[in-house]
């Protein structure tokens, strides 16, 4: 009984915001789980700006047209040093070539999306905002029933 009350006169300026569970682990200690009260299931962040191509139609005609007309020699032409080909100088100006001809055909937008969770549709919106003013405002029924519609 000491024990104890010595426990809650030290838990009295956190017992808003965070509940302790006696473990009965071993009978001659006493021994507490303090957990909090109350632990939000997102965290809200920032909108992330997203960089997305799109092909229109007729792009891919348009890119096998590009690469009909390009001369394929000039790249290891321009890779070749005293009969040796520098195959990183000659497969890095071929995929740049490559990505240039993309860039030109397709069309890129940028899109701002927000960072939720796929799951995080409006119904789960309104229960946490339930949850939120039911614990704010201190009614125990009420947070059952939204943990519970929650989970």
């Amino acid at each position: 009984t000491t024990a104890s009350a010595g426990i809650s006169a030290c838990l009295a300026g956190i017992s808003s915001w965070m509940t302790a569970h006696q473990l009965k682990l071993n009978p001659s200690k006493t021994e507490l789980l303090i957990i909090p009260a109350y632990r939000p299931l997102i965290r809200c962040s920032k909108p992330v700006l997203k960089l997305v191509k799109t092909w229109p139609e007729g792009a891919i005609s348009a890119l096998q047209d590009c690469f009909e007309c390009t001369d394929w020699d000039m790249f290891r032409e321009a890779a070749t040093n005293t009969n040796t080909t520098d195959l990183k100088e000659y497969t890095s100006s071929m995929i740049s070539y490559i990505s240039k001809c993309i860039d030109d055909v397709t069309i890129s937008k940028s899109i701002t999306t927000s960072n939720q969770k796929l799951w995080m549709t409006a119904k789960v919106h309104a229960l946490l905002k339930s949850r939120d003013s039911a614990f704010r405002v201190g009614d125990k029924d009420a947070l059952r029933t939204t943990w519970a519609k929650l989970s």
